[in-house]
């Protein structure tokens, strides 16, 4: 049986504990959802998952697959040894193997990633556009040089193209390749659910926090999945993976209270919300109590909110 793919998605391990949770790598699996359904073959490795630390057992999964492209999704911090030591024995077995690398280390050392003997591109900023095009590139020969959101040297010189002009509509995006990990490892018993997963349904933030690494992007608009959407996708979880707990992973899910409403409209009317139960994070300012509480008739438990400070002063400052 052919199991070779045309592109391998490395989740880098991030963690230092012994234990630890496992959030389901939602960069990665967007992007997987997203080259999958313009005809390429995809396969994830997430790290994060590996309990034993092993970093072989990530490199006999790449000679299984033998992709002729492989993608890293890295952090700042602990990840990036994870991921060298990945791209360098990569290159080791297989010099011809193009590495990319993608997230928030390669968008804001750019360069730095770059000279790194064994990443090939760095794609900054949103990925799936940028992803599909490129291997579609190197895959079948094409230019590359033209692509938006890519950097590579040429010439020992950094060349960095620039930001796409439109970012992708979230409600257009198929979703993330759920099938193509492992749900159990991801499954968890939080406070209000024995089968919880974490969700993410926006990309972005309003806020200009002084400590956030938003600051260091070029784009901080806010883009959100829509109402529908959202339900859409815990159906699926549901009726898929039996799902009864949700924890929406991001920065900001409450900016805009019609979006929370109409969500909330579509959870009570479906009957979901008697079903999956979940949570999200907010900020003070955001706070609306009609909001809340028609949250809390949908199946919301509870809010996790950011305290920074207790003093104005401070708060005003970052």
């Amino acid at each position: 049986m052919n199991t070779k793919s045309d592109l391998l998605l490395i989740n880098s391990f991030s963690w230092t504990e012994e234990k630890r949770p496992c959030y389901l790598p939602y960069g990665i699996l967007y992007l997987a959802g997203y080259v999958r359904d313009k005809g390429l073959s995809v396969d994830i490795y997430d790290r994060n998952c590996d309990y034993s630390h092993d970093i072989q057992k990530c490199i006999s999964y790449f000679e299984k697959k033998k992709p002729k492209i492989v993608g890293l999704s890295v952090l700042s911090g602990p990840v990036i040894n994870d991921a060298l030591k990945i791209s360098r024995k990569i290159k080791l077995i297989e010099p011809e193997t193009v590495i990319i690398w993608g997230g928030l280390h390669p968008t804001l050392f750019s360069e730095y990633v770059a000279r790194e003997p064994s990443v090939d591109f760095i794609i900054h900023g949103e990925g799936e556009e940028a992803l599909h095009e490129l291997c579609d590139a190197i895959l079948n020969d094409k230019s590359y040089e033209n692509i938006a959101n890519i950097g590579f040297l040429k010439n020992d010189r950094l060349v960095l193209n620039p930001m796409r002009k439109e970012l992708l509509d979230l409600d257009k995006v198929p979703f993330p390749a759920w099938d193509l990990v492992d749900m159990k490892s991801y499954l968890s018993r939080r406070f209000f659910g024995s089968r919880t997963l974490t969700m993410n349904t926006s990309r972005g933030c309003v806020f200009k926090c002084s400590f956030c690494f938003n600051q260091g992007l070029e784009y901080q608009s806010w883009r959100a999945v829509g109402p529908e959407r959202m339900h859409d996708q815990l159906q699926y979880l549901y009726d898929n993976y039996n799902v009864n707990g949700i924890q929406f992973y991001e920065d900001s899910f409450d900016i805009n209270p019609k979006r929370c409403k109409g969500f909330s409209d579509l959870m009570i009317n479906s009957g979901l919300g008697k079903k999956v139960r979940w949570s999200h994070f907010s900020n003070v300012p955001l706070f609306k109590r009609d909001v809340a509480i028609h949250e809390k008739k949908a199946g919301m438990v509870y809010m996790e909110f950011g305290v920074e400070s207790g003093s104005n002063r401070i708060l005003n400052w970052i």
